[in-house]
């Protein structure tokens, strides 16, 4: 027993980890087919492709989800479509670890943005993480080496990240039982109607596509593995480690976008950036675990709103 007591947690780990490195290659990946293929586009094949092979796999479930499950994961649909749309059009003018970053700050703003709704004031943790986080994007973002300039990238993927955060609320204000696998196919599917929509709509001139292996190899990468596949692990690591632990790993997805970025040759890392990207992942481990991990009282459980809504960072 006390064998696979501590296989259990070992195995978890590894999933999480596995997931959140396969997301930090989705950055670079999907960075270098939107030079190829429009924003819209790569995303309606993505979503659409990864919702119908959830649907094959489980649709004895989802034809059986709940009126509930279905407005909800409507709603969560329309939220991450707009997540995904001004990320990945913040993508096409940021790098990759820049991009990656930018986005994770979503769990920093999770805490600001219930305080404008539910008047629900951020702990002191929350305001710490903020201010740092703040200052992080400064350095990443606006910060050239001599002055502070506004990018267009910047300011797409900071609203991503906002709609990221909404996603999250969402799921723990409404998503308390619903059927999590239906509900991400209803994610899935209406983040690639909405993609597809707007493709039509906005990029039929662009729809003289040449496809090769690699493009080809690319959508499947990031519509399989990255979206399905990473998910899966997400969902069975969680249920085998402790939310404090599972907070921390997948607080390194952004840390795995900026190496596959350094390694693919597109990220070049300067001592400003350096500092805003560590500021950053301090301020979204603090957001997360609460310092919880450096105290003697940890037993306490940690808020698991963060971990159910991270999703499409990627």
């Amino acid at each position: 027993m006390l064998t696979t007591k501590r296989k259990v947690p070992f195995l978890g780990q590894a999933l999480l980890t596995l997931a959140t490195v396969i997301w930090g290659t989705s950055f670079i990946i999907f960075k270098d087919t939107l030079d190829s293929l429009p924003v819209l586009f790569v995303l309606a094949i993505r979503f659409l492709l990864s919702s119908l092979c959830l649907f094959a796999v489980f649709f004895k479930r989802i034809i059986k989800m709940s009126k509930k499950t279905l407005t909800v994961g409507l709603i969560l649909g329309t939220i991450l479509a707009s997540a995904y749309i001004f990320q990945t059009y913040g993508l096409t003018n940021v790098t990759p670890g820049e991009n990656a970053f930018l986005t994770s700050t979503y769990t920093v703003l999770v805490p600001f943005i219930c305080w404008i709704f539910f008047r629900r004031k951020p702990d002191v943790f929350s305001f710490i993480a903020g201010f740092t986080c703040l200052i992080g994007i400064a350095f990443v973002a606006f910060y050239d080496g001599v002055n502070f300039t506004v990018g267009i990238g910047q300011i797409l993927t900071l609203i991503g990240a906002i709609f990221y955060a909404l996603q999250i609320i969402v799921i723990s204000v409404k998503g308390e039982g619903a059927d999590s696998i239906a509900m991400l196919f209803v994610q899935l599917l209406v983040v690639g109607v909405v993609s597809l929509g707007g493709t039509l709509i906005f990029e039929s001139s662009n729809y003289n596509l040449t496809f090769n292996t690699p493009t080809v190899l690319k959508l499947l990468y990031l519509a399989l593995v990255c979206t399905l596949v990473a998910q899966g692990l997400q969902i069975i690591g969680q249920r085998l480690v402790p939310a404090s632990q599972a907070s921390i790993i997948l607080s390194f997805e952004s840390v795995f976008g900026l190496i596959f970025s350094i390694i693919g040759g597109v990220e070049r890392l300067t001592p400003v950036s350096i500092i805003g990207f560590t500021l950053i992942f301090i301020s979204v481990i603090i957001s997360e675990t609460k310092l919880k991990f450096l105290f003697k009282k940890s037993k306490n459980k940690m808020d698991n709103t963060v971990l159910e809504g991270d999703f499409n960072n990627d």
